[in-house]
């Protein structure tokens, strides 16, 4: 298959397209958002890939070393629970996620002011779209069909 049947194709879809990447995507929910706490946890950045700012105070870390907890960097974990509530949303045509607006978000956004501490990075996007999103638009718009294009 050539490459301008494969974006005829996928044009073809029009306005289902968003519709079918979040039936997808909320099937998934779990991994999906597992991709952001990764990102935070391993490597302590936002979803414009910065660091977390401002970095632990030295008493946080103390408290982390003791819990055998990450203390290298801001990773806004501590028991997980915050980080459970997340719930993927979908705004328009952009899917993103979000905590409940209790005290313990309103906190840390205020706190951590300057980071986007919601969505995904540019990183989270690639691998989202890799991993779940183009194998069910290919499976949806060639569904008994080998895909190998040539350009």
């Amino acid at each position: 298959m050539d490459l301008d049947t494969y974006v005829k194709r996928i044009e073809h879809l029009g306005n289902n397209y968003t519709k079918e990447v979040w039936k997808l995507l909320s099937g998934v929910d779990g991994y999906i958002l597992g991709i952001p706490k990764q990102r935070m946890y391993l490597y302590g950045t936002d979803a414009n890939d910065m660091p977390l700012r401002p970095k632990y105070k030295p008493s946080t870390i103390k408290k982390k070393k003791k819990k055998g907890q990450t203390s290298s960097h801001v990773t806004l974990r501590d028991t997980g629970k915050w980080k459970a509530s997340w719930k993927l949303v979908k705004v328009g045509n952009k899917i993103t996620f979000t905590a409940p607006n209790d005290s313990k978000t309103g906190y840390l956004v205020e706190h951590y002011e300057g980071n986007e501490l919601f969505g995904f990075s540019p990183r989270d996007g690639e691998e989202i779209f890799k991993r779940w999103i183009k194998p069910y638009i290919d499976d949806i718009i060639f569904p008994n069909e080998k895909i190998d294009i040539k350009i």
